[in-house]
């Protein structure tokens, strides 16, 4: 840097003043570039869908409870740390905790872990999960005690027990994790087919498992099935919108929203019209999830319009 501005002075001394010209112009067009990306026309063409998205999200988390307010909280994906933590149901106070660790409140993974890895206590299965989404770590008396509880495969715990472990790099617990998607009558194919979706790999076998999985016919299996692939990009917008179309106007509401979700996560601004359909449903869940996609896919655009 030093030697750029050495060589500057001496051609200004020289009396050469388009070099400063041409200087200032490679120092504007970068900030220039950056600006007009902030400005991208789809940018201003939905503002107004963002903000009623992001509106309804926040009615939510200021006038609901439970594991609605929770979902609104965790969709709109701003910290919250005033969240209420004094649900009477032990399974929602975890999740309001789950809330206060994404804001940065580190102390409530203690109390999450506790309550995971005891499986007497309320909130349970629920608090597995929380520390399997936020990867706590665990030492190995912890992971032997999970191991014990994950070979009960009736246990609607286990997917989830599966999910924590193998986040804490057990390969048996990742294979196994496959072996439940692969079967029709598991009772947690669907845990670990959600548990699938934040993994950080998908090797063959469990894609080919979950892409069997999403082609089953029942909407909510395939739902589960399809997020996870959303989530490590190994399907597409135009495939979720196919499936979304031959959903019955009746189908379970969860369908449809992991069907939201999953475009969320691969969507563009080309969603946003069949987004703001939904974001209009009678349903408050199914129209929360739709504004967490549409937040979601203007998150995604702002990103790629500023790198």
């Amino acid at each position: 840097m030093m030697d750029d501005w050495n060589q500057t002075t001496y051609v200004m001394r020289r009396g050469v003043l388009p070099r400063i010209v041409c200087i200032a112009i490679a120092i504007s067009l970068p900030l220039l570039s950056a600006a007009c990306a902030n400005h991208h026309p789809q940018h201003g063409q939905h503002a107004d869908l963002v903000q009623a998205a992001r509106q309804r999200l926040q009615h939510e988390i200021r006038t609901e409870s439970g594991y609605r307010q929770i979902r609104a909280a965790e969709l709109l994906s701003e910290p919250q740390p005033d969240f209420p933590i004094d649900s009477s149901d032990p399974a929602v106070r975890v999740g309001q905790y789950r809330v206060r660790l994404a804001a940065g409140q580190t102390r409530w993974a203690g109390e999450i872990l506790r309550i995971a890895l005891d499986p007497a206590a309320p909130g349970h299965v629920h608090a597995i999960e929380a520390a399997a989404k936020f990867k706590l770590r665990l030492d190995d008396a912890q992971m032997a005690t999970l191991r014990t509880l994950a070979s009960d495969r009736e246990s609607f715990a286990t997917g989830y027990i599966l999910w924590l472990l193998a986040e804490n790099g057990d390969a048996n617990a990742q294979a196994a994790i496959t072996d439940l998607i692969a079967q029709p009558q598991s009772a947690n194919r669907l845990t670990a087919s959600y548990a699938a979706g934040f993994l950080p790999d998908l090797p063959p076998d469990r894609d080919a498992a979950l892409r069997e999985m999403a082609a089953a016919g029942d909407p909510l299996t395939s739902a589960f099935a399809l997020l996870a692939l959303a989530r490590h990009r190994a399907v597409t917008a135009a495939e979720l919108r196919d499936h979304l179309r031959i959903l019955a106007p009746d189908a379970d509401e969860k369908a449809i929203r992991f069907h939201l979700h999953a475009l969320g996560e691969v969507g563009t601004f080309e969603e946003l019209a069949l987004l703001s359909a939904y974001l209009k449903s009678e349903d408050p869940e199914i129209a929360n999830a739709a504004a967490g996609s549409i937040l979601a896919i203007h998150q995604r655009g702002l990103l790629s319009h500023t790198r």
